[in-house]
């Protein structure tokens, strides 16, 4: 009977839409606006809007729970799963109805609201609790069988590194020779621009790319094209990125992790077109993305073998090379460096290293300040702009001028009209749930210190007095961050092609694909658009999905309650922190760091089941 009932709350919950109650045919059946028509108004347009579909989920969730009930009737109940459950239906309570309305208020807006939306919390919690529950016990009990078959052998146990290596660069091979010299988006171009003096040379793009990707085109213009300036940054860039990815094969190896998932693992890396896209376009991103991977990739080693680590001395200079420019690519890098490190201290095994350990952390620190506080003055490169990282401070201080204007003190709107061009503040608020660039260009990019000091005053005393409503903003803007049922706002791929806007490429630069291979890059493009959109592809280009596969390893290494399993995932997890202040919501690239770690931090705690413990 529990299946049953299991079946029907959760064919309900994810076939009723939230637009239901935007409707006018409910207002006309509850003329007298008693408690009993209200929460019986909605069913007969319920029932219009569900058929046949429920009927179809309905069978499908009672075979899910026929079949996964049972895995789990003998287990002690799990609050770790419950927890993880609670907030994945959150999310998508939030998703739904930050789409369906932008504002979480509508949630409690009605009585029929607030029904369906019991009804949908009844529905996804017993749903998300089993398959969560259902997959601890999987990976408590998993075991960690050896690789069979001669090939598979060779690939992810005799050559480990190598194999998988050759297996990704020659499925990348067609994206080589069909965009030579690489993908070129507008964020690249303005780098360039910026370098050869054609634009304001700020570290809003981090600097010292920009000046890597320079000095490639000067290279490559002196010994040849555009072309092969290009492709002397595009080119490096993407065997390290393929480097990175197959540093994680022997990992594998060591921590026995199952066989379908490095064929997986495998498979995404080289066949799914995000990473030669991304790893062959003129970007910022792209080399970030590899530094943080092989970070990561280090951490385990330290954590699994401190000793073995730091007796050598090549993993120690290795160590502070990524670190150093992990902190350089990008700028919150030193954000990931600084919190990893801290937590890595607390474990006794690496912190009886610690005189090895804090220099290495020290010197590319001090290197990063030399360069940002003496190299960057040096040749005129000024600061990024301080609202690049005050967006969403923007949205929520923007969202009570649009809407309680009246609750602004005579203080704190004289700092708003000092800072912002007040009068846009309502237009550009209104387009500004996803990309708020435009916003964002109304505040006074290079404020004083102490007027910004002025302005987070004015935002905090406003939060405290509108809590709610600073909480409804944040959540609303980062919707297709928690909704795996949602596509990415847009940016799946950085770019398929070479910009050619004048506004980035003003005669500077000469920059052309080949025209006999346009028949390849057409057929690549062709297989890049589709793949998103196919049943189980998709997966790897949902947002959502993969940030509830990081929580739920997140959940599962604190339920192991051993100490050191999280810190793997912090960089990851770190990302998805800071992406949700950024300006664009829903960009793919800014999830890039979490997408390239979260195979390896799936593999990480699933070491740490049952049978490997036993084993170890």
């Amino acid at each position: 009977m529990l299946p049953i009932l299991f079946a029907i709350l959760t064919a309900c919950a994810f076939s009723l839409p939230y637009e239901l109650l935007n409707t006018a045919e409910i207002g006309a059946l509850m003329p007298g606006h008693t408690v009993l028509e209200k929460v019986t108004a909605f069913l007969p347009v319920l029932g219009k809007r569900m058929y046949p579909q429920c009927i179809l989920l309905f069978l499908l969730f009672l075979f899910l729970y026929r079949v996964l009930i049972p895995k789990i009737r003998a287990k002690h109940f799990s609050m770790s799963a419950f927890l993880t459950g609670a907030l994945f239906s959150f999310y998508l309570i939030a998703g739904e109805c930050g789409i369906a309305y932008k504002d979480l208020a509508a949630l409690f807006k009605t009585v029929p609201q607030i029904v369906i939306m019991l009804l949908k919390i009844c529905g996804w919690l017993p749903l998300f609790y089993i398959v969560i529950r259902a997959a601890f016990v999987y990976a408590d009990e998993h075991k960690s069988l050896p690789i069979r078959g001669h090939i598979s052998n060779v690939i992810f146990e005799k050559h480990a590194f190598l194999a998988p290596l050759l297996i990704i660069l020659a499925c990348w091979l067609p994206y080589i020779v069909a965009f030579y010299p690489g993908f070129v988006p507008s964020d690249g171009l303005k780098q360039l621009n910026n370098f050869f003096g054609s634009g304001n040379f700020t570290d809003n793009h981090p600097a010292f790319t920009s000046m890597l990707m320079g000095w490639a085109m000067r290279l490559g213009r002196a010994i040849g094209s555009d072309n092969l300036g290009i492709f002397l940054f595009t080119g490096p860039q993407m065997l390290i990125n393929a480097a990175a990815m197959a540093g994680c094969f022997p990992l594998f190896k060591q921590m026995n992790t199952p066989g379908w998932l490095r064929k997986l693992v495998l498979a995404d890396f080289a066949l799914i077109p995000i990473w030669p896209n991304y790893a062959y376009s003129l970007l910022k991103d792209s080399l970030y993305m590899a530094m943080i991977l092989l970070f990561v990739q280090m951490l385990i080693k330290i954590i699994k073998a401190p000793r073995t680590f730091c007796s050598r001395a090549l993993n120690l200079i290795f160590l502070m090379v990524t670190m150093c420019f992990l902190m350089l690519f990008r700028h919150e890098g030193q954000y990931v460096i600084s919190l990893v490190f801290l937590t890595l201290f607390t474990l006794p095994q690496p912190r009886k290293h610690w005189k090895k350990l804090v220099p290495i952390l020290l010197i590319p620190l001090c290197l990063v300040n030399i360069f940002n506080r003496v190299i960057r003055p040096a040749l005129s490169i000024d600061d990024a702009p301080a609202r690049e990282a005050l967006t969403m401070a923007f949205r929520q201080t923007s969202s009570i001028v649009v809407n309680m204007e009246e609750s602004l003190t005579s203080d704190e709107s004289e700092v708003l009209h000092e800072l912002f061009v007040y009068e846009n503040i309502p237009e550009m608020y209104s387009i500004s749930t996803e990309n708020a660039d435009l916003l964002k260009g109304q505040f006074d990019p290079w404020a004083p210190k102490d007027a910004i000091l002025r302005y987070l005053k004015v935002w905090l005393s406003l939060g405290i007095k509108h809590p709610l409503t600073y909480l409804n903003v944040f959540l609303c803007s980062n919707t297709r961050y928690y909704d795996p049922f949602l596509t990415p706002y847009r940016d799946i791929y950085g770019w398929f092609g070479i910009e050619q806007a004048e506004y980035v490429n003003q005669g500077l630069f000469d920059i052309y694909y080949q025209p006999r291979t346009a028949f390849l890059r057409s057929a690549l493009i062709n297989l890049a658009n589709g793949l998103p959109y196919f049943p189980m592809t998709s997966l790897f280009y949902s947002l959502g999905f993969n940030a509830w596969l990081m929580i739920f390893c997140l959940a599962y290494s604190l339920r192991k309650k051993i100490h050191g399993v999280i810190i793997p995932l912090l960089p990851g997890l770190i990302t998805f922190v800071l992406i949700q202040h950024s300006a664009v919501n829903g960009f793919f690239r800014y999830m890039l760091p979490l997408l390239i770690t979260l195979p390896l931090a799936f593999a990480w705690v699933l070491s740490f089941s049952t049978e490997n413990l036993r084993k170890n």
